[in-house]
């Protein structure tokens, strides 16, 4: 086989690949979060959730006698404002004579160094897990909220 077969070979192997590359939606991501949660600690001693994410941040007692554990990760990210030059080009004309004495247009170009910044951003990534607790210290049911926690 030839150079070029190999290379066309190779190229058609890599954009097959490609296809098979797709985001997971996000319900589906969702379902598996919550389904790997419930699996792990739903139904689970309560000592077992706190031996495996440490004292919850805060908890809170409901009238019931059931107690809800929250733990609560935050992180600020900032990015943007990095600098780069653009260039450009400005056009320019001027009348000239040509040899046999007639006037013409000429373009002159050029291009100028233009220096810009990407515009600054924050974004606050969040994860809150609550875990409900039963009386006889037994994880009975889990929720979450935010943006960060798959």
């Amino acid at each position: 086989m030839n150079t070029r077969v190999w290379t066309a070979a190779l190229v058609m192997a890599g954009l097959a690949g490609l296809a098979g590359c797709q985001t997971v939606p996000h319900a589906e991501r969702v379902a598996a979060y919550e389904t790997a949660m419930k699996t792990r600690f739903v139904g689970k001693s309560s000592d077992e959730l706190v031996l495996t994410l440490g004292p919850p941040d805060s908890s809170f007692k409901l009238s019931d006698g059931r107690e809800v554990f929250q733990y609560e990760n935050r992180s600020e990210f900032i990015g943007g404002g990095e600098t780069y030059t653009d260039w450009v080009t400005r056009t320019s004309y001027r009348t000239v004579r040509s040899s046999d004495g007639s006037r013409v247009r000429v373009p002159a170009h050029v291009s100028i160094p233009v220096v810009r910044t990407t515009p600054i951003y924050s974004r606050t990534n969040v994860c809150i897990n609550r875990f409900v607790v039963d009386v006889n210290s037994t994880v009975e049911d889990f929720r979450w909220e935010g943006n960060a926690c798959f």
